[in-house]
């Protein structure tokens, strides 16, 4: 399973620390946007509640994004088909974007830390109609109609990237990620929320846990094992760039 799809599946959380609720809008249909600042970056997100489904995206403090949804119906369970998935894709009103680990899909470029964004860098944030998100046979279309209230909320919060710290930034290695399947397994198994390693202002991994705690298990063990020994990171800064002991949520599960 490569990372993209991974990431389709479990939205992943680039620190640990108390979420604010900055916006929200509710329409009738129970669709829900809200717009979160956390101690390293920002959020914006979309619940459709009536088809359980979800989308997710977070740009960092360091620039670096993170993506996931959840689509209808979804089958945590179900295996790729044989040739592979489709690319996983992005589109507002029929501009495709793909999804990858360099270039922001909702900006459409590569960002550089410290850039000045506004709010019309962000494509739901321009005008569309609709997004929608593809990966394989999996597919959630997004109605944008009601984002705009969580516009201003979402524009104060970038406004303040370049001041906030940055968190440990985790460097990928095909270790980690013949560990995925494991790992999405085991967060609906212990029916927890995040994995979180602990890092040191060296960038080593020195502890993992998971948030809510459950009682250890030998997986559990043999997983954290795994990213202890296989995970390396930039470390976590301060807001003066001087790197600090941090703690990452390498895949949260919503």
């Amino acid at each position: 399973m490569t990372m993209p799809n991974l990431l389709a599946r479990i939205v992943v959380a680039a620190a640990i620390g108390s979420l604010n609720v900055w916006g929200e809008a509710k329409a009738q249909d129970a669709e829900e946007w809200v717009a979160q600042q956390i101690e390293y970056g920002c959020i914006v997100r979309y619940e459709d509640h009536s088809q359980d489904a979800m989308f997710q995206y977070q740009i960092n403090s360091s620039y670096e994004y993170a993506f996931g949804f959840r689509p209808p119906d979804w089958d945590p369970w179900s295996e790729p088909e044989e040739g592979g998935a489709t690319a996983f894709q992005m589109q507002f009103d029929g501009d495709v974007r793909e999804i990858d680990s360099v270039v922001d899909p909702m900006v459409g470029r590569e960002l550089v830390r410290g850039e000045a964004l506004g709010i019309e860098d962000f494509a739901i944030f321009q005008g569309f109609d609709s997004l929608k998100i593809i990966d394989g046979n999996d597919e959630l279309v997004v109605n944008l109609d009601n984002v705009d209230a969580v516009r201003q909320p979402f524009a104060d919060c970038i406004a303040r990237l370049d001041v906030m710290g940055t968190p440990p930034i985790p460097i990928p290695n095909m270790a980690i990620r013949r560990d995925f399947d494991l790992i999405q397994r085991l967060l609906l198994r212990l029916d927890t929320q995040e994995i979180v390693v602990s890092v040191d202002d060296e960038g080593a991994p020195t502890s993992c846990r998971t948030d809510p705690s459950v009682e250890e298990s030998a997986e559990m063990r043999e997983l954290c094992n795994s990213l202890l020994q296989n995970s390396e990171f930039r470390p976590a800064t301060d807001a003066n760039g001087d790197p600090i002991n941090g703690e990452y949520a390498l895949f949260s599960r919503h």
